[in-house]
């Protein structure tokens, strides 16, 4: 008896090779590890934020976020100050209608986050968040040196990020607590962040307006009050990608003042009565 073998090929055809490369481009994005992205974070945020022991995909996964410095000459970032406790997610996207939904958790909100990104936005549901005061720790000077104790509560409308981007955050320091100041409590405080989105104008050597260059870019107009206390913080500013400008000052009510010369010291520079504020 004899035996023949033959030899199969199989060449696909044009949209069976798409299919193929598509298929696995989708299998890949939808594996992707999130920790991979723990170096963008960081980079994005120049360390103020990390990915702390991040584990599972961009589309189901964990991770608790640190706060941290970037080592002066170096894109390396500090061991973080402060981390919270991990965020849990999970996403299913939709191709007929193009969104992704994604499902946020964590043991300070009152119900899951949700977040939904369509093709020409992102939006985020109404929440809000507690977490402790000492966190701010994270951010370096001055609160490193303050370490601040106390309430911290986040409030947030519907926030809108796209062309038109819209929305308010709110976050409430209270029952403000040094251990570095004999005045207990400093006092209670609330940062208001407003959404929008504005031109970018740039100005040439005369300090005429080229609106030639303008594009649209999403910013926050922070204001900062005192709700009550004897240290008094005012301010306002305006948060942007990679760019924070801020202006305000600190005072005293005037029977607390020498017993707080030396926190006003740490947070400002002293201008007349009153300390500028160096966040």
């Amino acid at each position: 008896m004899k035996l023949t073998f033959e030899k199969l090929s199989f060449k696909p055809g044009k949209y069976q090779a798409t299919f193929l490369v598509l298929s696995l481009v989708g299998l890949l994005l939808w594996q992707f590890p999130i920790s991979l992205l723990s170096s963008q974070v960081a980079k994005l945020t120049q360390c103020r934020v990390i990915l702390h022991q991040a584990s599972g995909t961009v589309w189901q996964g964990s991770s608790g976020f640190g706060f941290a410095q970037q080592i002066s000459g170096s894109s390396q970032c500090t061991p973080p100050t402060a981390v919270t406790e991990r965020i849990h997610w999970s996403t299913l996207c939709h191709l007929v209608d193009l969104n992704c939904q994604m499902t946020v958790s964590h043991p300070s909100f009152q119900k899951p986050l949700q977040v939904t990104a369509r093709s020409d936005r992102i939006e985020f549901s109404p929440h809000q968040m507690k977490l402790s005061a000492n966190l701010l720790e994270g951010f370096g000077t001055p609160w490193n040196t303050l370490r601040p104790q106390g309430d911290l509560e986040i409030f947030w409308n519907g926030l809108q990020f796209s062309k038109q981007s819209e929305g308010m955050i709110s976050i409430k320091i209270t029952n403000l607590v040094s251990p570095i100041s004999p005045v207990k409590p400093l006092g209670s405080y609330e940062l208001k962040l407003n959404l929008q989105s504005d031109p970018l104008v740039t100005t040439n050597a005369s300090n005429i307006t080229n609106t030639s260059n303008t594009s649209n870019t999403s910013n926050m107009l922070m204001q900062l009050i005192t709700l009550q206390g004897p240290l008094i913080l005012n301010g306002k500013g305006q948060l942007g990608l990679n760019k924070v400008n801020f202006e305000g000052d600190a005072s005293a009510d005037p029977e607390a003042r020498n017993s707080l010369i030396g926190v006003l010291s740490i947070i400002g520079i002293k201008n007349g009565d009153h300390y500028q504020l160096k966040f």
